[in-house]
């Protein structure tokens, strides 16, 4: 046999120990209800039955006195305590509105004056009373709680009678009857009498009520059929025989504890009707036979039905516990699977994958950067070839105006394509750079999402435009390509001024001939620059120049892109240090602490699942010991 004191006592603890006071309400509140049911020698017998069912007759035969009225309508909306034992006839009340009232016979003046007050009634006698708190509608239904004590009542002193509120499907007056029922016949009673009346005997109604609330109760619950007396002689067994089937095959109870009884043949009446006569000591015999065997049943089974209940109670329990610990289990598993998810890393690590990540997306926005001369230098050489196509070509214009002209193109070229660089820069890798310091600045943060004292608090530093060391500038073109213009030049003047002297010498002498070279040379001079030989000359030169200045840049600009990803790695580098410097031995504290969490985490699911297994053991026992209560009921 089990212990169900220490049991009890086992479950509290646990309870306890293990859940949040939120989910211990219940459970503390079921473990007072039974240990008052295992310090209370009271057995309660329950009236179950729907409206017009026949009880409020059935319980005044029971006592041997009217005390109960018969309603016309369903009324009170809690359950009726009736026993023997006071001297006096006395009622505990207790209603909605808070009142609370103890009355005898003998003194029952403040409870008349508050029904007076309330509904303009007067009342002579407590009896009076109990009449309209159970069976007027507009009084019964304030009614909250109701105990009676009857003096000399048939009923054993060590038994209750409960009345149960009867439910009417369909009547707003009754729409929490079922819960009320249920709950009585559960929790509190420890048999039940199911009242169905002949003429409408197990109603689906009644069927449904009994399967859906009171199924597991059904073994506990003897049966009647009440009224009878109105039904002929002939039509009796019949009447017991369909009620027997139907309990049989709706309530799966093969062999159900059933009788028929007619209650007001106990109960005086002015007249027996001449039809009745007959059979009203028949029933008279037959309710005394019934009342000896349910008393003597209950008395002899009153340690089992005891501890039947008991255990029921203690089952119910442990079914809230173990529902209980099941849900904190399955939120400490969400915690667990939050830590290992959210698994603290050394922050060393998760610095060296933000610096490869940070800096790796760097390079490859730079890398993807169109640094290119192409235009710069194609609109530098366009530009060349229109100032050497204007006017007349000699070296010393060249010299004095072209090449400036020249040099001052290809500096403006080079100059401008520079800032299209450095704007480029400051639209894409400036904002990757600050992108990824950011991202790193949010790695931080989402990591230690779940512990506020480490989030980062220093400003995110920003990267700003790292400009160019601007490059020389400066182009000119070699002076060998310029002496060989010159040499051409020079070429080109000589032949005239040989031509000039001969043609001069011919004509008019040594002074024809000097004139004449004078003459040839600067004709010479010009005849070669009528054929563009020397501004076909000073193109390809000047282009040549034109193309190993842009590349020379390109190579000076590409050295400044390399120190820059330099620049820019650095401060990643730098952020992340100080980073380390700041949290570094926190974050170490924080890896100990979070270690520890996930070892408490594992204690308590262990504890857990070691306190499910207890409570499952007790269950299978208790389960075991109610199948052999069962076996002796």
């Amino acid at each position: 046999m089990i212990n169900t004191t220490d049991i009890l006592s086992y479950i509290e603890s646990l309870a306890n120990s293990q859940l949040k006071e939120s989910n211990l309400r219940d459970i503390t509140s079921k473990i007072k209800e039974a240990r008052k049911k295992v310090n209370d020698s009271k057995l309660y017998l329950a009236l179950v039955g729907e409206f017009s069912s026949g009880k409020s007759t059935f319980i005044n035969a029971l006592l041997g006195f009217r005390l109960l009225k018969e309603a016309v309508m369903p009324t009170t909306a809690c359950a009726t305590y009736i026993q023997s034992g006071s001297k006096l006839l006395t009622i505990d009340v207790a209603f909605f509105d808070g009142e609370k009232f103890h009355a005898t016979s003998s003194d029952f003046k403040a409870v008349a004056n508050y029904l007076c007050s309330k509904y303009k009634r007067e009342y002579k006698t407590l009896l009076s009373i109990i009449e309209d708190i159970t069976s007027d509608q507009t009084i019964a239904r304030t009614v909250k709680k109701l105990q009676i004590t009857i003096p000399d009542a048939k009923i054993p002193k060590n038994i209750v009678l409960i009345d149960t509120p009867g439910f009417n499907p369909g009547a707003a007056s009754v729409d929490n009857h079922y819960e009320i029922t249920k709950y009585t016949v559960e929790n509190i009673a420890d048999a039940a009498l199911v009242l169905t009346p002949q003429e409408q005997a197990m109603s689906a109604t009644l069927i449904r009520f009994l399967k859906e609330t009171l199924y597991r109760c059904l073994h506990r619950c003897s049966f009647v059929i009440t009224k009878m007396d109105n039904l002929s002689a002939e039509f009796r067994t019949g009447t017991m025989e369909y009620v027997r089937q139907r309990i049989a095959n709706d309530l799966k109870i093969a062999t159900p504890h059933l009788t028929a009884q007619s209650a007001i043949t106990m109960l005086p009446v002015k007249k027996i009707p001449l039809d009745k006569q007959a059979d009203w000591i028949y029933f008279q015999n037959e309710f005394k036979m019934f009342e000896n065997t349910i008393w003597g049943t209950l008395q002899r089974n009153k340690e089992v039905v005891l501890k039947e209940h008991i255990n029921v109670l203690v089952k119910d329990i442990v079914v809230l516990c173990s529902q209980k610990i099941k849900e904190k289990e399955a939120s400490i598993k969400e915690t667990k699977k939050f830590l290992e998810n959210h698994k603290v890393e050394s922050i060393q690590r998760v610095c060296e994958k933000m610096i490869s990540q940070a800096t790796s997306a760097i390079h490859t926005a730079l890398n993807k950067m169109s640094v290119s001369f192409a235009n710069a230098e194609n609109n530098s050489i366009r530009k060349a070839d229109s100032i050497i196509d204007e006017g007349a070509m000699s070296i010393l214009r060249f010299k004095s105006t072209m090449m400036p002209s020249i040099c001052g193109v290809v500096e403006a070229e080079a100059k401008k394509q520079l800032e299209k660089i450095n704007t480029e820069l400051n639209r894409v890798v400036k904002q990757c750079v600050n992108t990824q310091v950011n991202n790193m600045q949010s790695v931080f943060s989402s990591h230690y999402d779940s512990f506020p004292a480490l989030r980062p608090r220093e400003s995110v530093p920003k990267a700003d435009l790292i400009k160019f060391n601007t490059p020389n500038l400066s182009f000119s073109i070699a002076i060998s390509k310029i002496e060989e213009l010159e040499e051409k030049e020079n070429k080109a003047a000589g032949i005239g001024a040989v031509a000039g002297g001969i043609l001069g010498f011919l004509v008019g002498g040594p002074i024809g001939a000097a004139v004449g070279a004078t003459l040839g040379g600067g004709g010479g001079a010009i005849a070669n620059d009528q054929s563009a030989e020397m501004r076909l000359s000073a193109k390809p030169i000047v282009r040549n120049e034109i193309s190993s200045f842009f590349s020379s840049l390109r190579i000076r600009v590409d050295n400044e892109m390399n120190r820059m990803k330099s620049r820019y790695s650095n401060l990643i580098e730098n952020f992340s240090e100080d980073h380390i410097k700041r949290y570094g031995n926190a974050v170490n504290q924080l890896i100990a602490k979070h270690r520890d969490d996930m070892n408490f985490v594992d204690n308590q699911i262990k504890s857990l699942k070691s306190s499910l297994i207890n409570l499952s053991a007790i269950q299978d026992e208790i389960e075991y010991e109610l199948n052999i209560l069962k076996i002796h009921n």
